[in-house]
């Protein structure tokens, strides 16, 4: 019944297990550095989030059907992700900007990786997880788009989060960002658009810092 949450678990245990599995020694080295920081991960991971998306099963999507045309989910999906990628290069750049004694908790983890995607304070939470609230009735969404949306920007979050070698400069899109604080505002969309940084001047292409 409550696929959101199981999607939610499914995307969280695999990438945590890839990224463990595959850079344990790394991995261990952030969580003693950032062991400080791990029991408020721990409850937006496990108590608040899934909350949240328990909740959002029961009474957001409660009255939507479950699909739609094939051509209609496919073009709310890509105007879905577009908006989303505006919203957060927005929002994020005005907490840089000016409120960044609340988003300054995030960028307490420099080395970032999966794990502690969601370390966070409560108010930048709130603004992140507005537009799962909102899109479904603005745009039209089918339980299915929706289903696909949310695990699409789940899995994208914590993918830009994952370790990264500075050394090799092996960054992706967004954990860049935690690397330059200055650059690299959006979500990106797998790094690709990020409509809002390249109107800012503020995007970075980082194959090309690697290939440097």
């Amino acid at each position: 019944m409550y696929i959101l949450l199981a999607l939610y678990l499914l995307i969280l245990i695999s990438l945590n297990g890839y990224e463990i599995i595959t850079q344990y020694k790394k991995w261990k080295e952030i969580m003693i550095k950032y062991k400080k920081q791990i029991p408020l991960t721990l409850l937006y991971t496990f108590v608040l989030n899934p909350l949240s998306l328990f909740l959002t099963e029961k009474y957001v999507l409660s009255d939507l059907q479950f699909v739609y045309s094939l051509i209609f989910e496919i073009l709310i999906f890509i105007l879905s992700i577009n908006i989303f990628d505006i919203y957060i290069g927005i929002t994020h750049y005005i907490e840089h900007k000016y409120f960044y004694k609340y988003h300054k908790v995030h960028h307490q983890i420099r080395e970032t990786c999966i794990t502690l995607t969601l370390y966070n304070n409560i108010i930048d939470q709130l603004i992140i997880s507005v537009p799962y609230y909102f899109l479904p009735n603005i745009l039209g969404f089918s339980k299915m788009s929706y289903y696909v949306f949310i695990s699409f920007t789940l899995l994208q979050s914590m993918i830009y989060h994952k370790i990264y070698d500075d050394k090799n400069k092996d960054f992706t899109y967004h954990n860049y960002h935690h690397y330059n604080q200055s650059k690299n505002y959006s979500s990106g969309f797998i790094g690709t658009f990020s409509i809002v940084d390249r109107i800012l001047g503020t995007y970075v292409d980082t194959k090309k810092i690697k290939n440097s």
